[in-house]
């Protein structure tokens, strides 16, 4: 009889003859992503300062105590709006095709005249790139006269 030297692990009990079933990770890794998205949202949710109202919502509440930026931003009377959308199209007539967007044009570069960065060249080269392209495009002597007409209703600093 021939006798086999074999070590402790190379001898296999019968449950282990078996073939091992290979395990499934993939369920097990979608549930942690799923729950650490969860997560990952709660706490955004949650530093964004979502109050729940009354009603148990939590649709935020506009705060009174910090007021929007736009609304820091000055806006042209009746008298003013005409008289910069007529000062507008007789430079270039593609600058007030639509009068809301040239008004929103107008009160951005109002905004640049009251937080400049850059100074005047810089407001006048912000001008040029603001109001060129679409329907009009514009020059540097043009977005000086643009920068007059926006003065006469916009309080400089």
């Amino acid at each position: 009889m021939r006798v086999m030297h074999t070590t402790p692990s190379q001898r296999q009990s019968p449950m282990y003859a078996l073939p091992r079933r290979k395990r499934r990770r993939w369920p097990w890794m979608v549930a942690l992503a799923v729950a650490g998205g969860l997560v990952v949202l709660i706490v955004v949710a949650s530093l964004a300062g979502g109050k729940p109202t009354p009603s148990g919502s939590s649709a935020q509440q506009p705060s009174t105590s910090t007021p929007a930026i736009t609304s820091r931003i000055p806006s042209p009377d009746t008298g003013q709006r005409a008289d910069y959308l007529v000062a507008a199209g007789a430079l270039n007539p593609g600058l007030v095709v639509n009068e809301d967007r040239a008004i929103r044009h107008a009160r951005s570069i109002c905004d640049r005249i009251l937080h400049p960065s850059g100074g005047t060249a810089g407001l006048v080269r912000y001008t040029v790139a603001e109001l060129s392209g679409g329907d009009a495009t514009i020059n540097t002597a043009q977005a000086r006269q643009v920068i007059r007409a926006v003065k006469m209703w916009c309080p400089a600093a």
